[in-house]
């Protein structure tokens, strides 16, 4: 698997914060597994009106997660069509659940088990997308890698306000990885997260931003920041430099030194080291930036090599 590094903006304040935060989810659940779910096999291609809250789903059928085929441990099995050669890519799923309070938790946490791929969409909005590609999808859209993780759950930690009190409605897209894929696995859950709520003193007028690097490893990552800070993603391996002729940014992200231009803490130079396993892979990338006083976001004005 190629490595892929990322590198972003937050401000300083969050990371002592969110050492202390640690997920409590001990009260019964919103949504729960084995929950009973309306489902849709039969191929077509069903846009976007079915993510929304108000869709009519009556006509599609309905069975108990796990939902899915070819692991023998589903409590519904649904169809693949005609051809075990060339099975339907995408399986529609949708649930409606009520919330009787928003009080009591501060975050909802989700945890999904899907095969290959899958979006979620809480109330007609996409909350979280995993193993997909970027991007609008359709019925046809493969999921990003094939493997062996039918029984595992991926998890995302969302604000609470994708809920609301009384009925709400998740959906679900399960896409395959290859058309000749032997399995499809769906079950989900979602759960109250009562973890303190991050918070951080005001800022000041003179505020310093943190500029770093991440490079992504196999563990599940999250990143929670407090309301009042921002996060931006300024560079990622594989974009293209602002001259095409120059290439693309190298992977292996190290160090970071901003350079100011005239003493400036507003407008200079971002210095980006890349420490690969060869002089090729190797290098240094610098980003010409000025932080922009309205919207207070760094804006990039040239990427080069």
């Amino acid at each position: 698997m190629s490595r892929t590094a990322t590198l972003f903006l937050l401000s300083l304040g969050l990371l002592a914060g969110r050492q202390s935060a640690q997920a409590q989810t001990s009260a019964p659940p919103l949504l729960p597994q084995g929950s009973t779910w309306k489902y849709l096999d039969n191929g077509s291609n069903q846009g976007t009106a079915w993510q929304a809250a108000a869709f009519n789903d009556a006509s599609w059928a309905s069975g108990a997660a796990e939902l899915g085929y070819g692991d023998g441990d589903e409590a519904t099995v649904v169809g693949y069509g005609p051809n075990a050669a060339s099975k339907y890519v995408t399986t529609y799923f949708r649930k409606s659940f009520s919330v009787s309070s928003l009080a009591g938790f501060n975050y909802v946490k989700l945890r999904i088990r899907r095969d290959d791929g899958a979006v979620v969409y809480l109330n007609g909005s996409e909350v979280f997308r995993t193993n997909m590609p970027a991007g609008a999808l359709t019925s046809s859209t493969l999921a990003v890698s094939d493997g062996t993780s039918e029984t595992a759950f991926f998890e995302a930690i969302l604000p609470k306000s994708v809920l609301q009190a009384g009925p709400n409605v998740v959906a679900v897209e399960v896409h395959q990885a290859t058309l000749a894929s032997s399995d499809v696995s769906f079950e989900l859950e979602l759960l109250p997260d009562t973890t303190p709520v991050l918070t951080c003193a005001p800022l000041a007028a003179n505020f310093l931003s943190n500029f770093t690097s991440v490079e992504p490893s196999a563990q599940q990552q999250q990143l929670k920041i407090p309301s009042t800070h921002t996060f931006q993603l300024l560079m990622q391996s594989g974009e293209a430099y602002s001259n095409a002729a120059d290439g693309v940014v190298k992977e292996s992200n190290d160090f970071t030194a901003y350079v100011p231009i005239n003493g400036s803490s507003t407008n200079g130079y971002l210095s980006v080291n890349h420490e690969g396993s060869s002089a090729a892979a190797s290098g240094v990338s610098m980003l010409n930036l000025q932080f922009n006083a309205t919207t207070k976001l760094w804006q990039v004005a040239a990427k080069n090599p």
